[in-house]
């Protein structure tokens, strides 16, 4: 009976630890989606921002954004999926090259510099972006997610 006693000490302290060792690693953000559900459109938008190991300075963005008309009129609806391997330099700050493919461009290789920040409570994603087809296009894409706030502008 007293061998019980430090067995049952020794697991009551550990599964004290546990939540400690929880709380001392770095908390990551929620997945942004975003759902718009307008007079004429739908809108969604997602996010998937990840770096490739935690030490690691090379990471992926993927954004697929789309707005269609509740009438089905093609005309009307817009998608825009970029997809990107970037570099972070300092403090998220770096470059990307990746492919997208949206309605006024169409496919294109894509590079360019970025920032992103992201925690708990707070996204904010701003990146410029050079598409490498030819025809020098340029765009500016910025969203800033702050709990239930959501901005966002997408400039060609």
């Amino acid at each position: 009976m007293k061998k019980i006693y430090p067995a049952l000490l020794l697991a009551c302290l550990l599964l004290t630890l546990v939540p400690l060792a929880a709380r001392a690693q770095k908390p990551k953000p929620p997945l942004p989606v975003e759902v718009l559900f307008g007079q004429d459109r739908f809108f969604f938008q997602m996010e998937v921002i990840k770096k490739f190991t935690e030490q690691s300075r090379f990471g992926l963005l993927s954004i697929a954004t789309f707005a269609a008309n509740y009438r089905n009129d093609r005309q009307q609806n817009s998608l825009t999926i970029p997809v990107q391997v970037n570099y972070t330099f300092k403090k998220g700050f770096g470059l990307m090259a990746g492919v997208e493919n949206n309605d006024a461009v169409g496919f294109s290789p894509v590079v360019g510099p970025q920032h992103v920040y992201a925690s708990r409570t707070f996204l904010a994603v701003t990146i410029a972006s050079y598409f490498l087809n030819g025809k020098n296009d340029l765009s500016l894409f910025g969203s800033c997610f702050v709990r239930d706030v959501i901005a966002l502008f997408y400039i060609y």
